[in-house]
């Protein structure tokens, strides 16, 4: 979005009380939630949305609404439509003003993204294997083994992953920390990840990381960090993990967890779970109930 093409003061009113003005208002909402939400995402949320504004001009519902039909047209039903129609949603209730930017968040949403071809276990090992740096080689391991997302890998606690256990802790992400265990554990071993070994790169934030990531396997492989997530869903549904845990485990919410993942299972994935419950000696035979 280009704002450098024309000055948004000369369209809205300049005079206004100290409280009034833009500048005003998103410090005052950023002393409130700021502290409330982890870094990446007051950054990407709020902080790089309010810097669109401009500051020196009084906060009204009508700058909002016609910087929302800027966004909308120059990015329909994109992430950033819905990031700036919910920011500036919340910051417009937050002055008090009258405001509801619900029918200009657009249709975007995760579970819509086009389907994909989830890489097999074989290929993701055979890719490993190709990987020439060790420390590359290690975190492609670790996403592959615990689903994480590409940036978490550098924010872990490996601490019983090195004493012979299979969990490790995400200390810090896109969702938080929480605890998540190797699917398979057989790959801990086959790929050494109970030895950890970074990649020579710095970064300050949880984007620089993915960009990181990116920027080393670009064109190496068909298949990226979030398809190997994806496969890890999968896999966790093949080996019996219950949904609520696996969602847990990746960072989401149950229905996130199904709208998302569940819907790239494939007919082979649906006939081996059949094959496994429904061939079991012990399932209940017709008549018997």
């Amino acid at each position: 979005m280009n704002l450098k093409q024309f000055d948004w003061a000369d369209w809205f009113e300049t005079e206004c009380s100290d409280l009034g003005r833009v500048a005003d208002w998103v410090e005052r909402y950023t002393k409130e939630f700021k502290p409330t939400l982890d870094s990446e995402t007051w950054r990407t949320d709020y902080h790089n949305v309010f810097s669109k504004l401009p500051a020196d001009v009084a906060l009204t519902s009508t700058l909002l609404h016609e910087m929302l039909l800027t966004i909308q047209a120059e990015h329909p039903n994109s992430r950033q439509q819905r990031r700036f129609a919910l920011a500036f949603e919340r910051l417009g209730k937050f002055a008090g003003l009258e405001v509801n930017f619900s029918h200009l968040r657009g249709n975007y949403s995760a579970s819509e993204v086009e389907p994909r071809d989830i890489p097999s276990d074989q290929l993701i090992a055979q890719s490993f294997c190709q990987i020439p740096d060790s420390g590359w080689r290690w975190v492609f391991g670790m996403v592959a083994t615990f689903g994480l997302r590409s940036h978490e890998v550098f924010y872990l606690d490996t601490e019983e992953l090195q004493q012979c256990g299979y969990m490790v802790a995400v200390k810090e992400g896109k969702t938080g920390q929480r605890l998540v265990w190797a699917c398979y554990p057989e790959w801990v071993e086959a790929f050494d990840l109970r030895s950890p070994q970074f990649p020579q790169v710095t970064a300050k934030n949880h984007s620089d990381y993915t960009r990181r990531w990116c920027h080393y396997f670009q064109g190496r492989f068909s298949f990226t960090a979030l398809d190997m997530r994806h496969a890890w869903a999968i896999r966790s549904l093949e080996c019996n993990v219950p949904y609520a845990l696996s969602a847990m485990q990746m960072g989401h919410s149950v229905t996130v967890h199904e709208k998302t993942y569940h819907r790239w299972i494939k007919r082979e994935t649906h006939q081996r779970a059949f094959d496994a419950v429904m061939w079991r000696e012990a399932r209940p035979r017709p008549g018997q109930r």
